[in-house]
């Protein structure tokens, strides 16, 4: 059955009308074919919510029609991304389309070709519609306003306003402990991922969408800069990471949390690679200090680092140990001493005599190695103890005013060096001179600032290495592992004569 269509948003002189209309589309029809007239007077063509159009295409929906007639395309529709949808729909179900005055026929190679056309403007508007909205969610974004998704654990919606547009601001609940008490134990116990969601489990706590707690759960939590209290510690974190930071420095004073939104360059899940995300200071209060938030985002990148080396199950420190000659890693070799009564001996080896032909470094025995750094350890623990500071350079206001100071310095100092390749004469000495001005400055401030910051060390993580000490001997392998990698940079080891020479570079 042919399917004749008309519509008219208003009787005009100037107008065709329907009965017009429909005398054209007959043309298209031959003799003795069945017809269904469907017209909207009155109805403007910027949108299909038509009576006589939605008949229509239930019609079609239901078996009923094999082609339709217009007299012109504007009659179906004003919008070309409208119409490429009805057109989209037409073929679905087999129907094929006729314009008359445009001489626009699917069934015809030239009405395809023109379909084609149709097709790829509507393809450029979906696009720019995708655009705009694109846009418009970057734009509220860099204003500070909630992006929607899942509400962060711990915190609920409430409505406020900014820049007088209506949006949600995100507040505390009583949940928000437990993120505190989470962050807490990851950054300052033994505690993992999996033994906090296991205490989280058991005490009966769920999820913001009322789910049983994973490691990975705790893990996006914890790396969710949503609560830190951003100062600029954590300026130069996402500095770093190569993110696109919206706001100027002093505005990282220590108060409110983070946004993080975006997508990276390189398509990975979010947190795997920060470059090409967006950070914006949220109109919330932080709720974790800048410290331990870092402290918890090393010690996941730890985590992360450990699948790929250390997994020999013979030493804790294995993936930790450098050849104090050459560099190379060292890694952990069994040698059988007895086949018989399977007694054995582990040696660290250096990779660069044993593969590289390098180094002429002599093996040296695990245990050995694991003994001295032990003592190095408690050593490492006590100088701490006599050193430690009541008050940490973090609540120092003077170490935060500095800390600004060098960021703008760099700034500058990074800008100029920019406008030097585009500089001659003169303008080139200016800059020159301001560069080395600039940078004793620098020097100048960085100097104050270790000055202020010496020996200062967190009581909190002394109070945390004595008590892992305490219960050294209790430790499993793997849970030494864990610590040293916290801890632990890396080991240079060598042997001279007897002697056993050990050096820490300590991580944390």
């Amino acid at each position: 059955m042919y399917a004749l269509y008309a519509r008219q948003s208003r009787d005009k002189k100037d107008s065709i009308s329907i009965e017009s209309q429909f005398e054209f589309c007959m043309r298209e029809v031959p003799l003795k074919a069945q017809v269904k007239k469907y017209e909207d007077r009155g109805f403007s063509g910027k949108n299909t919510d038509r009576p006589g159009f939605q008949q229509m295409m239930a019609d079609i929906r239901n078996g009923l029609i094999k082609k339709v007639v217009v007299y012109r395309l504007d009659r179906m529709s004003r919008s070309i991304l409208d119409f490429a949808r009805i057109i989209e729909e037409f073929n679905r179900y087999g129907v094929e389309f006729i314009s008359t005055t445009e001489k626009f026929d699917t069934s015809t190679p030239i009405g395809k070709a023109m379909l084609s056309i149709v097709m790829v403007f509507a393809q450029l508007e979906r696009e720019t519609i995708q655009q705009r909205i694109t846009d418009n969610y970057y734009e509220r974004g860099k204003k500070g306003m909630f992006l929607g998704g899942n509400v962060p654990f711990g915190f609920e919606l409430q409505r406020t306003k900014i820049d007088g547009v209506k949006t949600n601001k995100l507040v505390p609940t009583e949940d928000i402990q437990h993120v505190i008490d989470m962050y807490q134990k990851y950054a300052h116990s033994n505690y993992s991922l999996g033994a906090i969601s296991d205490h989280l489990n058991q005490s009966g706590v769920k999820t913001s969408l009322g789910n049983h707690w994973d490691s990975a759960k705790i893990s996006r939590l914890l790396r969710n800069p949503v609560y830190v209290k951003a100062d600029v510690s954590i300026y130069n974190y996402f500095k770093n990471k190569r993110c696109i930071i919206h706001n100027d420095i002093d505005e990282f004073n220590g108060e409110r949390g983070i946004y993080l939104y975006g997508k990276s360059i390189d398509n990975t899940t979010k947190f795997s690679n920060l470059e090409g995300y967006h950070v914006v200071i949220a109109p919330h209060e932080g709720v974790i200090d800048s410290n331990i938030w870092l402290a918890c985002q090393k010690k996941l990148d730890a985590n992360r680092q450990i699948k790929n080396k250390g997994t020999s199950q013979h030493s804790w420190l294995s993936g930790l140990v450098k050849c104090g000659k050459c560099g190379y890693a060292m890694s952990v070799n069994k040698a059988i001493l007895s086949p018989k009564k399977n007694i054995y001996a582990t040696y660290f080896r250096c990779s660069g005599r044993v593969l590289r032909k390098v180094c002429d470094a002599e093996s040296i025995r695990v245990d050995e190695v694991e003994s001295r750094v032990t003592k190095e350890i408690f050593d490492f623990i006590k100088i701490l103890n006599n050193t430690i500071k009541e008050e940490d350079s973090k609540n120092n206001p003077k170490v935060n005013e500095l800390q600004i100071a060098i960021a703008n310095k760099e700034t500058e100092i990074e800008n100029l060096i920019d406008n030097l390749a585009k500089a001659k004469g003169a303008a080139m000495k200016y800059i020159n001179q301001r560069i080395e001005q600039l940078d004793k400055e620098l020097l100048e401030l960085r100097e104050e600032l270790v000055s202020c910051s010496a020996k200062s060390i967190n009581s909190e993580r002394v109070v945390e290495l004595n008590s892992i000490m305490e219960h050294w001997d209790a430790f499993d392998l793997e849970a030494k592992k864990a610590i040293c990698r916290r801890w632990i940079e890396q080991i240079t080891v060598e042997k001279i004569g007897e002697e056993i020479s050990t050096h820490i570079d300590w991580g944390y």
